[in-house]
Formats: structure tokens, C-alpha cells, sequence
């Protein structure tokens, strides 16, 4: 038994070393990355988060378009257009995801410039009352984050209190919350809004 505990210890040396210069261990059938390790591959993955963001910046999804067989769905898409008053501003549209039980459907429109976005974001009010909306195309890191921020001012309302929402931020009683992605949680600030 002495010779088998000398070069389980070895061994244990051997892996703490190794630890230690950064590689990956294995410790009872689990890798174990390095700090080091770790840093590099979040780094990578902000990066690619922050470049898949521009990407998606100038696009808008448009919920609920009606997806008929006599009826091509671009013709809708210019309808909605010109129900909000914009006119031109899509580069290139087309249909994402499967159609639902009533017909409908998301389409992606990548927009000429973030100036176009902008005209159509702020005039998507004029589409109350039906059933399409117009949305930012967002990361599906972005989407977990806004479902977040929708679920708090949900408990915010029942509370009593006035809360708006907006892009990675939500106002409370005209306290502007806004959210740290890389800590996970509120920076508080005083805003109007």
C-alpha cells in the first residue's frame, strides 16, 4: 500500500504543476480548466457576441405577418409599410422560422441604414390594434436578457409602481435601472423617463 499512496501523491504533484502552468487537468474523471483558460474563452465569447450585435444592429424582425397562399407575404410586408408611413428603407426581406396555427409568420428585414431603422421604430405605434409587431433583431443573449428585464417590470407594475422599458434598461418611478451584462444584474441611476 506505501508504494501505491507514493504515486498517487506523484501523480497529485504532477497534476497540481500542471494546474498551475495553465493546462487543463483532469481531477477524479472532471476536467479542470485554468483561470487563464477561462478568461480567454469568455473574452472570445464577448467577442463574438459583440460582432454577431453589429451584425444585427440595422435589422428589425416584423411579428405576425400573414403567410397565405393566394397572397405573397411581401405584399403584407409593404402593407405594414405603408400603414406606419415609411416609405423605401428594406434592403433585403425574407421569412425566418415555420408558420403558426394561425397563418402567421416572422420576417427579417435588414434596412438600408440605422436611420431607416430608427423612422420605422418610431413609427411602429401606428400599428395598435392589430396583431404584428415590429421588433429589434436581437442575440439570443440579448433575448434572455430582455426577457429578464420584462419579467422584473412585471413584478414592478404589481407592486403599484410606473415602469418603462427600452433596450437593455427599464425606468422605475423615473429611476433609471440599466443593465450590467458583465455582472449580471442593476447599475441604478437617477433618469427621466
Amino acid at each position: 500500500m506505501n508504494e501505491l499512496e507514493k504515486r498517487m501523491e506523484k501523480l497529485e504533484g504532477l497534476a497540481e504543476r500542471r494546474n498551475q502552468e495553465g493546462q487543463a487537468v483532469f481531477k477524479e474523471g472532471e476536467l479542470m480548466v485554468s483561470k487563464e483558460t477561462e478568461e480567454r474563452v469568455r473574452s472570445l465569447e464577448i467577442s463574438v457576441e459583440r460582432q454577431e450585435r453589429k451584425v444585427r444592429r440595422k435589422n428589425i424582425i416584423v411579428k405576425g405577418v400573414e403567410m397565405q397562399r393566394n397572397k405573397e407575404w411581401s405584399q403584407e410586408v409593404e402593407r405594414i409599410w405603408e400603414k406606419i408611413g415609411v416609405e423605401g428603407g428594406k434592403r433585403n426581406m425574407r421569412k425566418i422560422g415555420g408558420i403558426d396555427k394561425e397563418g402567421k409568420s416572422l420576417v427579417l428585414i435588414e434596412m438600408e441604414g440605422l436611420e431607416k431603422k430608427r423612422e420605422v421604430m418610431m413609427a411602429k405605434s401606428k400599428l395598435k390594434g392589430e396583431k404584428v409587431r415590429i421588433e429589434d433583431d436581437l442575440t439570443r443573449e440579448e433575448r434572455r436578457i430582455q426577457r429578464l428585464i420584462m419579467e422584473e417590470a412585471r413584478k414592478e407594475r404589481e407592486n403599484g409602481k410606473r415602469v418603462k422599458v427600452g433596450y437593455m434598461k427599464m425606468w422605475v418611478n423615473d429611476e433609471l435601472r440599466l443593465w450590467n451584462e458583465s455582472g449580471e444584474g442593476w447599475k441604478m441611476e437617477e433618469g427621466n423617463g
